[in-house]
């Protein structure tokens, strides 16, 4: 498989996914969800919908639902599908919708909506450990924070987000990187039970043994086929963990021995497994940083692995110590935190020192473009997808990203450049645009431009979307549905 990259200024603006329904048929919808689900529909100018409707990782993704609906569980959700999706079939009397899970993405229009019904699924926030300790259940509202706080000390672990502040569901319907992926994949590849309402309002479970065709689409196929509810996820022993920051000056000097730390850790991260290195880079507000995120997934302090890394001075800041997930992640948050406005752009190339050097030379060239606006940070990090994870995902049953087609090591690249005023969103997103060709996108990190699925192999892709009809016939998810990335598209 060939990967190559080429950056163009295009100018791509991210709209909002605006509802077009008839505002009567809106107004109906809410009122009978509000007869039907007493207590759980808000309204404009409420204190209940304000606190829904603003509970966003980013000012960009915020937009105004004509209701929101806060679902409590399974039974709420299915009631209100069944109600939007009245007379679908002619689409005159149905209610487009979107579906808000951690609202992480920040993208306008991949969890909210102008006009139509905003489904918030935070109440969904349930975190369960089986009898057995072998898997823990976990709603698709809650954060990957909440999560880990409400496991620590029970001496186990699973893979999932590495930043606190995500939400459980969108990540690990992407396929989902963890610090963990070297040693069991993807957090896909470690779901034994989805928790589905499909759009017939019917609840399901889907796994190996029942729905195994829907239980495979979703490792990876976002919300195609339905809303996943809970998420019942493997577990295995575990002790504690030891990682931290490094924060290095971006001068010349560090970047140039970061970028080869950075290839030479991917290209030998299967001579240890328990290792998990990631690189951001961050420029803006008169301070030009790199942050070195190492972890090392059991308590062991400084392996070998990571003496090159740690040696790379000068330091601005080290917190390297022995830790939980809980207590990483939340790191993880405070390097990104709320309150801004973002964009998220993503390509993957492969590991090749002159290809990172270049990309690296191009993203500061457009950075130059849009240096004069106020208060921006301009963030770009660089995290490694060694085939290693791709082993460990087939061991497991597989996924649908297709990954399997390159034995090579990959290096995943996010662009999430942020900033405070409304009125520079149109300059960001000119500037931000990437234009590339790449065999794959990682759909956690894609903006609205991209189409990830596109990118998956093309036997993912037909299997997915006779998955899709299957289970969704008359095609609700892919036409009620403006947010998300649609399996129709690929």
């Amino acid at each position: 498989m060939r990967f190559f990259i080429t950056f163009v200024f295009l100018f791509a603006i991210t709209t909002s996914a605006a509802a077009d329904n008839d505002a009567g048929v809106i107004r109906d919808c809410c009122t009978r969800m509000g007869q039907q689900l007493p207590g759980l529909v808000s309204y404009p100018q409420s204190g209940q919908y304000d606190a829904s409707n603003n509970n966003r990782w980013s000012g960009t993704s915020v937009l105004a639902p004509s209701c929101i609906v806060q679902v409590t569980g399974a039974d709420d959700l299915s009631t209100a599908i069944k109600i939007l999706t009245v007379g679908v079939s002619g689409r005159d009397s149905a209610c487009k919708f979107a579906i808000k899970s951690g609202g992480h993405t920040p993208y306008a229009g991949a969890n909210d909506i102008d006009g139509g019904i905003s489904l918030d699924l935070s109440y969904l926030n349930e975190t369960t450990l089986s009898a057995d300790h072998t898997y823990v259940s976990l709603g698709t509202g809650s954060t990957w924070l909440n999560a880990y706080e409400n496991l620590d000390g029970t001496g186990v672990a699973f893979p999932g987000g590495r930043c606190g502040d995500a939400g459980v569901g969108g990540l690990t319907l992407g396929g989902g990187i963890s610090f963990f992926a070297p040693r069991v994949g993807l957090v896909a590849d470690n779901v034994i039970n989805y928790e589905v309402v499909l759009a017939s309002g019917d609840i399901v479970n889907a796994n190996r043994n029942t729905h195994s065709d829907l239980f495979m689409a979703l490792k990876g196929g976002s919300s195609n086929f339905g809303i996943v509810t809970r998420f019942d996820i493997a577990t295995f022993a575990n002790s504690g963990l030891w990682g931290g920051g490094i924060m290095n000056p971006a001068t010349d000097d560090v970047t140039s021995q970061v970028l080869s730390a950075m290839y030479s850790f991917t290209e030998t991260n299967h001579n240890d497994p328990f290792a998990s290195y990631g690189t951001i880079f961050t420029y803006g507000n008169n301070s030009n940083m790199i942050i070195n995120s190492l972890v090392y997934t059991e308590a062991t302090a400084h392996p070998e692995i990571f003496r090159g890394i740690e040696a790379i001075t000068p330091q601005i800041d080290n917190s390297l110590r022995i830790t939980n997930m809980a207590d990483l992640t939340s790191e993880g948050s405070s390097f990104l935190p709320r309150g801004y406005r973002d964009l998220m752009a993503t390509v993957t190339f492969v590991n090749n020192l002159a290809v990172m050097q270049a990309v690296q030379a191009a993203t500061l060239d457009i950075y130059k473009s849009v240096g004069s606006v106020p208060d921006m940070q301009w963030i770009y990090s660089y995290e490694p997808v060694p085939n290693l994870f791709t082993q460990e995902g087939t061991n497991r049953g597989g996924n649908m990203l297709g990954l399997n087609r390159t034995e090579e090591d990959l290096i995943v690249m996010m662009l999430s450049p942020r900033w405070q005023s409304a009125e520079y969103d149109a300059a960001m997103h000119a500037a931000s645009a990437l234009g590339f060709g790449s065999d794959f996108f990682y759909l956690s990190y894609a903006d609205s431009f991209q189409n990830p699925l596109s990118s998956y192999a093309s036997a993912s892709v037909d299997f997915m979307k006779q998955v899709a009809r299957t289970y969704d016939p008359q095609q609700v998810f892919q036409h009620l549905v403006p947010g998300g990335f649609k399996i129709s598209h690929a």
